[in-house]
């Protein structure tokens, strides 16, 4: 798993923005291809994502996209994560606290199944029906949103 590329200079401009309207950045790819540019974002809000949510985004950063990178041909797809998202970034389980999620470990041949309590710098913190356990990221093999 990786972190999200908070260093490009896109993702830094539009974040505060996407925030600003309620959303969370779940994923932000960026590709530079014979002049074109194409971004694809994933955004996140707890209630869910709609069509009406997704148009609100692009029209709101599609126009700052166009001046910052001076580029004519831009394609710009945003959509929600999905309801049984493959976690793929670590920044992930801190924007999903409070969802249900499914876990294997490294070391583990069974999933933990359970609710993400906290997400800090290391661990995990998971409420399973059993007990709260906490899971080092560097454990986790695979997880997914239930």
């Amino acid at each position: 798993m990786e972190y999200l590329d908070t260093e490009n200079s896109l993702f830094k401009e539009l974040k505060p923005v996407i925030n600003g309207l309620g959303y969370d950045i779940v994923e932000f790819h960026t590709r530079l291809k014979e002049g074109n540019l194409n971004l694809s974002l994933r955004i996140y809000k707890p209630d869910g994502v709609t069509i009406d949510d997704c148009t609100l985004v692009h029209r709101t950063i599609y126009p700052r996209i166009e001046i910052m990178e001076e580029i004519r041909d831009i394609t710009l797809e945003i959509s929600s994560p999905g309801t049984s998202r493959k976690i793929k970034s670590l920044d992930e389980f801190s924007i999903f606290t409070g969802r249900a999620v499914s876990i294997l470990t490294i070391d583990d041949t069974e999933w933990i199944h359970g609710t993400i309590q906290t997400a800090e710098n290391e661990t995990l913190t998971v409420k399973t029906k059993e007990d709260t356990v906490s899971i080092k990221y560097s454990d986790i093999k695979k997880a997914k949103l239930e």
